[in-house]
């Protein structure tokens, strides 16, 4: 029986000046082979949180995470600690 794993962490940090806002997407791709199972997204700030749009499953390994700041804020970046738990299949012979 195959189970879900957590098997990849990281940081993602957005660095940007104080008086922009961000639009935009970022990508994550984890070596096959593995199915992605659940992604777990959590955001430094209220900011942070806020400015998070969502995220969308790409394809079994790879996730789209976007990001649009509504307000401004004296942050110079935006942080996010990304969490992806996946299946890992057996390779084909």
């Amino acid at each position: 029986m195959e189970t879900s794993t957590l098997v990849y962490v990281e940081t993602v940090i957005v660095v940007k000046d104080n008086s922009s806002l961000v639009h935009g997407t970022i990508e994550v791709s984890i070596g096959k082979p593995i199915i992605i199972d659940c992604v777990r997204i959590v955001a430094k700030t209220e900011h942070d949180r806020l400015a998070l749009k969502g995220f969308q499953l790409l394809s079994t390994n790879r996730i789209k995470i976007s990001v649009a700041e509504e307000d401004p804020s004296q942050s110079n970046a935006l942080e996010y600690s990304v969490h992806i738990f996946a299946t890992i299949t057996a390779k084909k012979s």
